[in-house]
C-alpha cells in the first residue's frame, strides 16, 4: 500500500507536468515562467512540500530551472543546485 506522501508526490508531479507542458507550448515561453513559479509555490503550499528543484529541458537546451523552499527546515537551508533529493518514479 502506497503511503500518503507518495500519493501526494505523484499528484504534485502530474500537476507540475501539466503546467510545464503549458509553459513550453505557449506562444511566448518566457511569459509563462512567472505563472509557473507561482503555480509551483502554490502547489508546494497545498501539499506541504518543503523544497524542490525543477528544470525544463527541450532537446539539448536548458530552457528553465528554479529552486523553491528549503532543503532543511531545521536549519533554514535553501534548496540549491547542490541539493540532493530522493528519486520518485511515477
Amino acid at each position: 500500500m502506497e503511503s500518503i506522501k507518495i500519493i501526494i508526490m505523484k499528484k504534485l508531479t502530474i500537476l507540475l507536468l501539466i503546467a510545464l507542458n503549458t509553459a513550453v507550448h505557449s506562444q511566448d515561453n518566457h511569459r509563462g515562467w512567472p505563472e509557473l513559479n507561482a503555480f509551483i509555490q502554490q502547489q508546494m503550499g497545498i501539499f506541504n512540500v518543503p523544497g524542490l528543484s525543477a528544470t525544463i529541458i527541450v532537446g539539448d537546451s536548458l530552457i528553465w530551472k528554479n529552486h523553491f523552499g528549503y532543503a532543511n527546515l531545521e536549519t533554514n537551508t535553501p534548496v540549491t543546485d547542490a541539493t540532493l533529493f530522493g528519486v520518485l518514479s511515477v
